[in-house]
């Protein structure tokens, strides 16, 4: 996550056609059908949260990395685009 301090992308993607769901180790395939892209790559990383199923302010690293001034973890602070 540090690095991202430094360095800041400018534009992130997240390719959320199929999701591993259950973790790094144990993962299962889910069909989710969606491409998830922002200048943010913490909101980008919080909106897939919340596609999921999870309160993205519950999500440790995405409240480390707004606080860091990283990006934006709460969702209600950015503007959503669906195409």
């Amino acid at each position: 996550m540090d690095v991202n301090i430094h360095v800041k992308p400018r534009l992130a993607f997240i390719d959320g056609r199929t999701a591993g769901i259950g973790g790094e180790l144990s993962s299962k395939p889910k069909d989710v059908g969606v491409i998830i892209a922002s200048k943010d790559l913490v909101a980008a990383d919080a909106m897939g949260a919340k596609i999921l199923g999870y309160d993205p302010s519950s999500v440790r690293h995405l409240r480390l990395a707004e606080e860091k001034g990283i990006g934006v973890a709460s969702l209600d602070r950015v503007r959503i685009v669906e195409l």
